[in-house]
């Protein structure tokens, strides 16, 4: 499992996070189901059910506000891979995967 948690998110808040977010999701792909979508300011903590997670930030770039500070943890068993991937609408997708811990 991989638990991701949030220091730090500011965003622009709206309802259904409509201009700003970060969106967990349980697994590799946009396919995959959605474990959060946020956008409001919080200090929480999120675990994918496996061994990979995805993580989505998405911005209109209208309004600046703190952005977000995330760490994240891969809580697996030994010998397990795991899979993390950050992808921004500015930039390539950083991924972390095939981490044999």
């Amino acid at each position: 499992m991989i638990s991701a948690h949030f220091d730090e998110l500011q965003l622009e808040v709206a309802d259904g996070c409509v201009f700003d977010s970060v969106t967990l999701y349980d697994g590799q792909t946009r396919n995959d189901p959605v474990i959060d979508k946020l956008c409001a300011h919080t200090t929480s903590s999120f675990t994918s059910s496996g061994s990979s997670m995805l993580v989505v930030f998405q911005t209109d770039s209208s309004t600046n506000t703190g952005g977000f500070a995330m760490d994240w943890t891969f809580v697996v068993e030994s010998g397990r891979f795991a899979w993390l991937s950050i992808a921004g609408a500015a930039y390539d997708a950083i991924h972390f995967r095939d981490m044999v811990l």
